[in-house]
């Protein structure tokens, strides 16, 4: 038995629909929801909408198992948050919480029930080598990778090497920027990162124009996408939770200003295939110009199957050649060709060498380094 892309999209619209669900095919939707990270955000809806109880007890207990996992990491988050802010306030100008972390931070819709690997801060770029320094002597430390990709973070991308507590086990990723400089379009993002609001004990998040913006970067401006049917649902959230006319007209603001009204209007043409997302009118009016681009037959096969579900159950036609075509179109968004040859090159001789004489062929950086 298979399932159909509509299918798990509608339950996160019509929560009656999940009273005409069959046993079997609960076993397959369970087995995917946990995969793309969304069975406590559908534990939610489902309680939000008085149709949690008629569920089938079995099912019941998988969804308030995750259910508990994310209220687990909404209590931790606030602690991890307080601890970070004292390492990097006496040397950034700005600490501010980005993704998921925020969501929950800023007890957004988008937050309940959200489920993170990892906690995302962006910081200023000066004080990236101090901050990365103390929190080594915290026990946070670098994830163990060989010296190519180490000089790729630190020279080319937007952050460091992640960062692991020694005993909490959170993962850390430090932000200098929001998308890589390399790209060449990282010089016009200030108005986002300025963008802020404070939700309490100092801590510091984007404003939700900024933060559903940022949302909307991260996840089309990207080569990556297991995670693209959760995300594309965050979207959704903050834009119905924030749906009036002065969060719009921020965004649409901010979108010009930086550059990135493409990554807004996927975002809200995917939304509202997926989820029914209602935007006004004067919105959609306003970025109409992306629905005549001659890209568009180009985007809506690429992203109607990268957003879905990435599991086994879940038969997509094409879903691999939208998927390989998906990575190639991220690292051209981010890096030059020549740099993007390059690097592949590299990449495709690593892993032969890997494959063949075993993973410790490289020497791996264990140690954190030096600032």
């Amino acid at each position: 038995m298979t399932l159909s892309r509509s299918l798990l999209s509608s339950l996160f619209v019509n929560a009656e629909q999940s009273k005409s669900i069959s046993l079997a095919q609960w076993e397959l939707i369970l087995l995917i929801f946990r995969d793309s990270q969304v069975l406590a955000k559908y534990c939610y809806f489902l309680k939000s909408k008085d149709a949690f109880n008629p569920l089938p007890t079995y099912v019941k207990r998988h969804l308030e198992n995750a259910e508990v996992i994310a209220n687990k990491q909404q209590k931790q988050i606030e602690y991890e948050a307080l601890e970070l802010l004292k390492v990097t306030s006496f040397s950034s100008k700005y600490s501010i919480f980005l993704k998921g972390a925020a969501y929950s931070l800023a007890d957004n819709e988008a937050g309940k029930g959200r489920i993170y690997s990892d906690i995302d801060l962006i910081v200023t770029k000066s004080s990236i080598k101090s901050i990365e320094s103390n929190l080594s002597t915290l026990g946070w430390l670098a994830k163990e990778m060989d010296e190519y990709d180490q000089n790729y973070y630190r020279e080319w991308a937007h952050e460091i090497p992640p960062m692991m507590h020694a005993n909490r086990g959170t993962v850390l990723d430090l932000h200098h920027n929001l998308v890589p400089p390399m790209s060449g379009r990282a010089d016009n993002l200030s108005a986002i990162i300025e963008s802020t609001v404070t939700v309490s004990k100092n801590i510091k998040v984007l404003s939700p124009p900024a933060m559903a913006l940022h949302s909307a970067i991260h996840l089309f401006f990207n080569e990556e996408f297991h995670n693209g049917f959760r995300d594309i649902h965050d979207l959704h959230l903050l834009f119905t939770e924030h749906n009036d006319d002065e969060f719009w007209q921020q965004i649409l603001t901010l979108a010009k200003s930086s550059g990135f009204e493409i990554e807004l209007f996927l975002a809200i043409r995917f939304s509202h295939q997926l989820f029914q997302t209602q935007v006004p009118t004067h919105v959609n009016q306003a970025l109409d110009f992306y629905n005549h681009c001659w890209k568009l037959r180009y985007w809506d096969f690429l992203f109607s199957r990268v957003l879905c579900p990435h599991h086994p159950y879940l038969k997509v036609p094409y879903k691999k050649t939208a998927i390989f075509l998906a990575l190639v179109r991220g690292h051209l968004l981010k890096m030059p060709l020549p740099m993007l040859i390059k690097h592949s090159t590299h990449k495709m001789w690593q892993g032969l060498v890997k494959a063949i004489f075993g993973q410790a062929f490289y020497k791996t950086e264990t140690n954190q380094r030096k600032p």
